[in-house]
Parts: structure tokens; sequence; C-alpha cells
């Protein structure tokens, strides 16, 4: 994994990343969420995947969506930390990009409806 595409989607998610991005204990918060959780060992009579049980939202700046695709690529905890650590600067970045490219398109979406419609933003 090379810090690939960043989950971009939400203002939100780039915001817990960015507070993740200065916390001293950021390595030891995302080696947590990627612990199978104790509550899904099994699922239909059959032992879960780490894969499904890995926690919800942003932990030690990587999203589950990163830090599900860092485990699957890499198959190992330790190895998928220390890739989710080395890219997260990488990472950080492209969100921010995503986040400006987003702000940029909307506002000239904006000006462009006021335009059709003759509204004045003022």
């Amino acid at each position: 994994m090379d810090g690939g595409r960043a989950d971009t989607g939400h203002l939100r998610t780039l915001l817990a990343v960015l507070v993740c991005e200065g916390c001293p204990i950021r390595r030891k918060c995302l080696e947590f969420s990627m612990r199978p959780l104790p509550d899904l060992v099994v699922r239909d009579g059959k032992p879960t995947s780490q894969l499904d049980s890995i926690y919800w939202g942003v932990w030690g700046g990587a999203s589950r969506q990163e830090r599900a695709k860092a485990l699957r690529e890499l198959g190992d905890v330790s190895a998928a930390v220390d890739t989710l650590e080395a890219t997260l600067e990488i990472r950080v970045n492209r969100r921010l990009a995503a986040f400006h490219h987003r702000s940029v398109h909307s506002r000239q979406h904006a000006a462009k409806i006021e335009r059709l419609f003759g509204v004045d933003p003022a």
C-alpha cells in the first residue's frame, strides 16, 4: 500500500484526521482500532474476519476504509499501522486538496446559479 487515494468524502473526516495528526497517542489509537472487536467473534456460526470487525470512524488518523484496505493488502496489523503512519501526511494533503477543490467548485456552481436566476448574493 502506497497511501493510495485518500477517503476524501466528508469534511468531518478531514477535521477528525487533522485532530489526530498532532495527537501524541495516535499510533496506539491506530493499533487499538485495528484489533478485532471482542463481541464479533462469531457470526452465523462462523468466525468473522478481522476486516468485518474494524472499529468505525477515524482512529489514529485513518478512516475505517483506509484501515481495512491497509489490513487487507498487508495482512498484518503491525505492517498496516506502519504504512498508515508513514502515509499520514500524504493522506492529509490529499484530503485538504480534495476539500479545496470541492470548495472552489461549490463557489463556482453557486455563482453560476446566481447568474442564471439573477440572484444577488449580497
